[in-house]
C-alpha cells in the first residue's frame, strides 16, 4: 500500500510539473494529460486532491515557483470561496424544535427538519455532533481541496438555536472557535483518511482537551481576533415568534452577526394550515427589531405549501421583495417536497395534498428572480435534500442551473447580488464607480453603499448602512451602545479569497474598497446629524476595524464622529 501510494505521489509530481509549464492550459486539456497518465503508468486517473498535494509538496521544495493559473484549474468547488470567505456549517444535536410544521421531518436522533442523508449531516453523525470535531472535518477537507480557511463565515445549523439549553449553546460555540484558534496545532496530530478521499478527519490521539484551548467562550473569541482561522461572522437559526430585544441582545453577545429566520409565507391562513405558529405580524415586528440591532438577517420562504397556491406565492414574493416592512437581506427559498418522518407525508399519501412540480417552481422562479432588487441576495434555490428522501415534489439537484437557463432562454436577467458578484473575474481594466442606494425600510432608511462596474453589473463590494427607527421616532435605542448611531450591518468584498494581509493580484478583495465604502457611510451618517457609527462585527474582523478608527464597546465596534 504504502509503495504504490509514494508511487502514485511520484506520477502527480511529475504530471504536475509538465501540466504546469503549458501555456494556456485548459481543464480539457488538464484532463487529457490525466488520461494518458493513467494510461501509461496503469493507475486510476489522478483526483484533484492528489494534484493539489503534488503542486503544494513542490511548491514548498521549490521545485515549483507558485502558479496561480495552473492552481484554479485544480482547485475543487472554487465557488465556496469566490465570495472571499468559506462557510462552514456545523450540526446541533437533537435537543428538540418546539414548532410543529407539518412540512418539518423529525427523523429520530436527528435535528429537527434535517435528514441523516444530507450530505452536512452526515458529517456531523460521523464526528458525533462534536462542534470541535466537525470543525476540524471542515476545514480540513477544504484546506486539502485548495481553498483559503483563514476566513470562516460559521453557520450553526439545527433548527432554532434559541430553544435549545443556554448552556449547550455557548458550550457549542466555545468549542467551535476552540476548533479554529488551534487549528494550525490540530493539523499535526490527525490524519486524512484516504478511503474517504479527504473527505473526513481520522484523529490520532487526544481532541479538544489535548490542545491549547479555552473555558470560557469569551476568552475564546478573544484570542480569535488575531488567530490563523478567523470567525468574520456568525450565523444561528430561529424563528420569528423567537425573536424579541432580550434575545437579540443575549445572541450578539454570543458574537452571532446573522440570523436566519423561517418566515415560510406571508399570508396568515397558509401559515396556520402548516401549523407554524407564528403569523405575519411577527415576522414584521421580528424584522424591524433585527434591523435595528444591526443585524444581517436571512428569510427563509417555501412555495408550495399546504393551502398555497401560485398566485399566493408570487404574491407572497411580492411582499417580501417590495414592501418595507420586509426587505430581507437574503432569501433562500425552495419548493415544499414530501419526505418520510413528517405529517405532511400523511396529507399526501390520502390526496390532500399535492408539492410543486419543477415545472411550476421554475416557472414561479422566472417570475420572482427578475422581481429581486439589486441589494438583495438570493443564497439557495434548493436544498440539499437527496432525492432517495423525496416521496414527492421537485428533485432535480440542478435545478437552479436548469432556472438559469430557461431565464436566459427568455431574455430575463436576475440582478440579485449573487447573480452580480464578481467571483473569479479581475473587473478587466475598468475601475469600479462608487454607488449608493437607498430605500424605506422597517420604519428606518437603509443605503447600500457599493462598488460596481456599471458596463459588465458586476458587483465588486458592498456595505449594509442602516439609520435607524428610533432616529425618526426619536426615541432612545433599546441597545444603549446603538443609542445616537448609524449601523453598518454588513461590509463585504467579493472575489477568490485572499490570505489577512496578502496582497492583492488585481481581484476584488483588500484594493481598500472596505475603507472607502467605510468613508461614505460616516459622511451619510454625519448628514443626520449622527454621533457615532456602529459596526455589527465578527470577532475575527474586530482588528480590520480598529485599524479604521473603531474601538469595541459593548459588543459594537465604534467610532465617534467629529
Amino acid at each position: 500500500m504504502g509503495t504504490v501510494w509514494f508511487m502514485k505521489r511520484t506520477i502527480a509530481e511529475q504530471l504536475v510539473l509538465e501540466a504546469s509549464a503549458m501555456p494556456n492550459l485548459t481543464e480539457r486539456g488538464l484532463q487529457k494529460i490525466r488520461h494518458r497518465y493513467s494510461k501509461e503508468h496503469g493507475i486510476a486517473v489522478l483526483h484533484n486532491i492528489e494534484l493539489l498535494e503534488a503542486y503544494r509538496t513542490l511548491v514548498a521544495e521549490g521545485i515549483l515557483q507558485p502558479h496561480p493559473a495552473f492552481f484554479a484549474l485544480i482547485q475543487k468547488r472554487k465557488v465556496r470561496s469566490l465570495s472571499g470567505i468559506v462557510p462552514v456549517s456545523l450540526f446541533l444535536r437533537d435537543e428538540g424544535c418546539p414548532g410543529a410544521c407539518i412540512f418539518c421531518p423529525t427523523e429520530k436522533n436527528m435535528p429537527k427538519s434535517y435528514l441523516s442523508g444530507e450530505p452536512g449531516m452526515q458529517r456531523a453523525v460521523l464526528n458525533n455532533f462534536d462542534p470541535f470535531k466537525q470543525m476540524h472535518n471542515r476545514l480540513r477537507a477544504l484546506e486539502a481541496t485548495g481553498h483559503q480557511v483563514e476566513k470562516v463565515e460559521l453557520i450553526i445549523q439545527g433548527g432554532t438555536f434559541s430553544a435549545y439549553p443556554k448552556h449547550y449553546q455557548s458550550s457549542f460555540l466555545r468549542s467551535a472557535f476552540n476548533a479554529m484558534n488551534s487549528f494550525s496545532e490540530a493539523k499535526k496530530t490527525f490524519a486524512l483518511a484516504p478511503k474517504e478521499q479527504f473527505k473526513f478527519v481520522k484523529f490520532r490521539a487526544g481532541d479538544e482537551a489535548s490542545l491549547p484551548h479555552e473555558r470560557k467562550l469569551s476568552d475564546a473569541q478573544k484570542r480569535n481576533e488575531t488567530a490563523e482561522v478567523r470567525c468574520v461572522g456568525l450565523t444561528l437559526e430561529t424563528r420569528p415568534d423567537w425573536v424579541n430585544k432580550k434575545e437579540l441582545r443575549r445572541l450578539r453577545h454570543l458574537g452571532a452577526t446573522r440570523l436566519e429566520i423561517g418566515v415560510q409565507h406571508t399570508h396568515d391562513d397558509v401559515l396556520r394550515k402548516n401549523r407554524r405558529g407564528h403569523f405575519v405580524r411577527q415576522v414584521i415586528d421580528a424584522t424591524r427589531l433585527m434591523k435595528d440591532a444591526g443585524f444581517k438577517f436571512t428569510y427563509h420562504m417555501m412555495p408550495g405549501l399546504y393551502g398555497s397556491t401560485f398566485l399566493k406565492d408570487v404574491a407572497m414574493f411580492e411582499d417580501i421583495l417590495t414592501k418595507p416592512e420586509f426587505q430581507p437581506d437574503q432569501i433562500k427559498f425552495y419548493p415544499c417536497v414530501v419526505t418520510d418522518f413528517s405529517v405532511l407525508t400523511k396529507l399526501w399519501r390520502e390526496g390532500t395534498f399535492t408539492p410543486m412540480q419543477d415545472e411550476d417552481f421554475i416557472k414561479l422562479a422566472c417570475v420572482v428572480k427578475p422581481m429581486i432588487p439589486e441589494w438583495m441576495r438570493v443564497v439557495r434555490l434548493v436544498r440539499d435534500i437527496p432525492s432517495t428522501d423525496i416521496l414527492a415534489g421537485t428533485k432535480t439537484s440542478n435545478l437552479r442551473q436548469v432556472i438559469d437557463e430557461e431565464m436566459k432562454r427568455r431574455g430575463l436577467v436576475c440582478r440579485c447580488i449573487r447573480c452580480r458578484e464578481v467571483r473569479a473575474q479581475t473587473g478587466g481594466d475598468s475601475e469600479p464607480e462608487l454607488l449608493v442606494r437607498a430605500y424605506a425600510a422597517s420604519e428606518g432608511k437603509e443605503y447600500f453603499i457599493s462598488f460596481e462596474d456599471k458596463v459588465q453589473d458586476t458587483l465588486f463590494s458592498f456595505l449594509r448602512l442602516r439609520i435607524p427607527s428610533q432616529y425618526f421616532e426619536r426615541k432612545r435605542h433599546w441597545i444603549r451602545v446603538l443609542d445616537g448611531a448609524a449601523l453598518v450591518r454588513e461590509v463585504h468584498t467579493y472575489g477568490v479569497q485572499r490570505g489577512v494581509g496578502e496582497e492583492s493580484d488585481g481581484a476584488a478583495q483588500h484594493r481598500g474598497l472596505g475603507r472607502q465604502m467605510l468613508s461614505k457611510a460616516e459622511e451619510i451618517a454625519a448628514s443626520y446629524g449622527l454621533r457615532k457609527i456602529a459596526v455589527i462585527a465578527g470577532i475575527g474582523v474586530r482588528e480590520y476595524f480598529r485599524t479604521n478608527g473603531y474601538t469595541l464597546e459593548g459588543d459594537y465596534m465604534v467610532k465617534h464622529l467629529s
